[in-house]
């Protein structure tokens, strides 16, 4: 009897010990939803074509997750939470995710909607494809061909706002965790999470 009751004990100890671990948004603490909103939304332009927002973003963004989207979304957020903090959420963290999510990608949108969000992005590409500056002219130059684009045709106007959304994110993402999305997803496959 007293050892049935130790057992008892022992487990119910390990329950509270794993949980106070746990990370959880009604802790007071949003800034690991915010880590993994990135980290989730970089992830899924992974495997998405250049110049095509994935329709799992554009369901966060709306706030119309599938009940695929809803497990996609709880077994990445599991995954995420035990390779940086080495404990699991939990579903009653999806509510604060989805709400976080879906105002994070309106706003940077909002944010990628402007002039200047469209010479950053045509800087940080030619810096990426030449290792080099772009000039003043020749950027003012592409500024207005791709303006023409996205004035002309609203198909190139949501391929370039997707490109951008995607090279925001993953920039966001490389500051946050230190190395780029590849990287990451390398290393929590390694680690066998």
């Amino acid at each position: 009897m007293e050892i049935v009751l130790l057992i008892i004990l022992a487990a119910g100890g390990y329950y509270f010990y794993k949980r106070s671990r746990a990370v959880s948004s009604r802790s007071g603490s949003r800034e690991w939803v915010r880590d993994f909103v990135v980290y989730h939304v970089a992830a899924l332009f992974q495997s998405a074509l250049p110049g095509k927002l994935p329709d799992e973003v554009v369901a966060l963004i709306r706030g119309e997750a599938s009940g695929s989207d809803e497990v996609q979304l709880l077994g990445s957020m599991q995954n995420y939470t035990v390779y940086r903090f080495k404990t699991r959420s939990s579903m009653a963290d999806l509510p604060a995710v989805r709400e976080d999510a879906r105002q994070f990608l309106r706003v940077e949108l909002d944010t990628l909607n402007s002039t200047n969000a469209l010479r950053r992005f045509i800087r940080r590409m030619h810096k990426l494809d030449t290792g080099s500056d772009i000039a003043e002219a020749e950027l003012a130059q592409q500024f207005e061909e791709i303006s023409s684009h996205i004035k002309a045709d609203d198909d190139k106007a949501r391929a370039i706002r997707a490109m951008m959304l995607r090279d925001w994110i993953e920039e966001f993402f490389e500051r946050k965790h230190g190395k780029p999305i590849r990287s990451f997803l390398e290393d929590m496959v390694a680690a066998g999470v």
